[in-house]
């Protein structure tokens, strides 16, 4: 479903740094972890940011940890594991998605066969529907940068391990802005990306490294609301996925779950912004979004069939 621009999100967010934090740049000097830099145009100076890649991973991470809960024994392949194996115990799929196709698998079985999280996050086979830029620091807030000095523990003694100093470098406030855009998705998709946005929020989730170290407590926040694309008006003007959008033969191709007694809520007029219409949605309904696309979350959970094929009918 990517032959076609059917609808899109477009979301800015904010995090704020409510703790040390530490987002490794793979570069160390001496015993120091440097915090991870760049160079934005206009600027020779590098600078900390919060890397689009880290977030992505922490929220595809609770999104996989959430499927499993609502569906306990599937919900979620295990990405990481790789190869064509598959967990022990019943009821668990296979190992990867990325494990049950090849080159010749037709795309729609591809995204028809794949678990929830990378029907959103995407795998080997496929894009995912989710994109998440870096995050960069808001004008006149500048990150406070500090070095915090830290030895290994001997698991053995429990003790501090001879020789074992290290420093890391870590930004201890600070605010950072970017973009979340969320293309041709189904109405779940996008309260399974709202369920960890909104821990974010409440500050149930951690970035970087170090969380047993109390590392990484951030806050999350969309102030600006969600501006919602589509390329035509969406039925009853009414905040619709691919699953509405998309023609009878690719909902069966494509098994995508929605349901036709559970509107969702009414968009705000519309404006032509050459080939879109874009609504723009303020906080407060995009709170009322993120409620109804939960539901179909949950909805879809009880539907889904997954680790077995999901059919096309």
């Amino acid at each position: 479903m990517r032959k076609r621009l059917l609808c899109r999100v477009r979301m800015p967010y904010e995090i704020e740094l409510l703790g040390p934090t530490l987002i490794k740049s793979g570069n160390e000097t001496g015993m120091l972890m440097e915090f991870v830099r760049t160079r934005r145009a206009g600027s020779d100076e590098g600078e900390i940011y919060l890397p689009g890649t880290s977030l992505k991973g922490v929220l595809r991470a609770h999104g996989e940890r959430v499927l499993r809960t609502l569906k306990p024994g599937a919900g979620a392949c295990y990405p990481y594991l790789g190869g064509g194996g598959r967990r022990s115990g019943p009821g668990d799929g296979p190992a990867s998605c990325g494990s049950r196709v090849n080159t010749k698998t037709p795309r729609d079985q591809v995204y028809r066969d794949a678990c929830g999280a990378c029907r959103l996050f995407g795998e080997l086979g496929f894009t995912g529907r989710v994109a998440i830029s870096d995050a960069y620091p808001v004008d006149g807030d500048a990150p406070r940068i500090e070095v915090r000095h830290s030895v290994a523990i001997d698991r053995r003694t429990g003790g501090s391990a001879g020789g074992a100093l290290f420093q890391a470098e870590v930004a201890v406030s600070g605010r950072f802005r970017g973009t979340i855009e969320i293309e041709n998705f189904e109405t779940w998709q996008l309260g399974l990306l709202a369920v960890g946005l909104r821990d974010l929020a409440a500050e149930r989730l951690t970035i970087g490294m170090g969380a047993s170290r109390g590392f990484g407590h951030v806050r999350a926040s969309w102030r600006q609301g969600a501006e919602f694309e589509y390329v035509d008006e969406p039925p009853g003007r009414r905040v619709a996925g691919i699953e509405r959008l998309a023609t009878d033969d690719e909902r069966r191709a494509y098994a995508l779950f929605g349901r036709d007694d559970a509107p969702g809520p009414e968009l705000p007029p519309l404006e032509r912004r050459g080939l879109f219409l874009v609504a723009t949605a303020d906080p407060d309904l995009l709170e009322k979004i993120f409620d109804h696309a939960t539901d179909e979350l949950r909805a879809f959970a009880t539907w889904d069939s997954w680790p077995n094929p999901r059919r096309a009918e």
